[in-house]
């Protein structure tokens, strides 16, 4: 008992430590799609290493060098998810965690296709991430590399970022009961509000928003639907 306590308590101890200057790579493997209609399917089983440092992560193999997919800056903490934004294998995407970093959701922003992962223990014969741009070993880019930290399977806990879709001609009324507010949202269904800002080709650098109420570089205001939750407001 005593070293189950042990093992648990350095468990969370890593977790909680993640941003504290640590440097650290996680294994996830995916386990789901969920495309832009709303349809679900099975993932391909593929896993990503992913890097973690103070300034955001980015897919490596599993000593934490880059595999070139790009850079995501952390966000910070994004209703109630730990959020990061910028270049992935699929393009830009904004990579959601769960607060304890067992489950993942990878929203691209071209195609709106949602990619879910959990965290998983890497099988001895992975190397690197399943989906690389750039195949050819390399030097770290200034890092050293990665611990690796190896975990049990990890049990799907109940809070799940894509709620279940549901096949066509299914019956879904059982689930109502199970819906919650979708918390990246507050139940709105709407996502944060973009500033669109336009093209200067007069040299009139300067317009009136009536939205922001002040005059400044010209721009539009776009409300875009939840990535959480689709426009919906809930999760199951």
């Amino acid at each position: 008992m005593k070293r189950l306590a042990i093992v648990l308590i350095l468990a969370v101890a890593g977790v909680t430590s993640l941003f504290a200057g640590n440097r650290v790579t996680r294994y996830y493997k995916q386990t789901k799609i969920v495309t832009a209609d709303k349809r679900e399917q099975a993932g391909d089983g593929g896993g990503q290493f992913i890097y973690f440092n103070e300034k955001g992560c980015y897919d490596s193999d599993k000593d934490g060098f880059d595999v070139k997919n790009g850079f995501l800056a952390y966000k910070g903490n994004v209703g109630g998810y730990h959020t990061y934004y910028g270049d992935s294998y699929w393009g830009k995407a904004t990579y959601y965690f769960l607060k304890d970093y067992s489950r993942l959701n990878i929203v691209v922003e071209q195609g709106g296709v949602t990619y879910v992962y959990e965290l998983a223990t890497p099988p001895a014969n992975v190397t690197t991430s399943a989906l690389t741009k750039d195949k050819v070993e390399r030097k770290p880019d200034g890092n050293p590399g990665g611990t690796v930290i190896v975990v049990n399977p990890v049990t799907p806990v109940n809070h799940v970022l894509v709620d279940p879709i549901f096949p066509i001609g299914s019956d879904n009324n059982s689930k109502v009961s199970n819906r919650r507010t979708c918390t990246f949202c507050s139940g709105t269904g709407k996502g944060p509000e973009e500033i669109i800002y336009q093209p200067n080709y007069t040299g009139n650098s300067s317009c009136y928003c009536s939205t922001c109420g002040r005059t400044g570089s010209c721009h539009t205001h776009r409300t875009p639907t939840c990535k959480v939750c689709y426009g919906k407001g809930y999760v199951d």
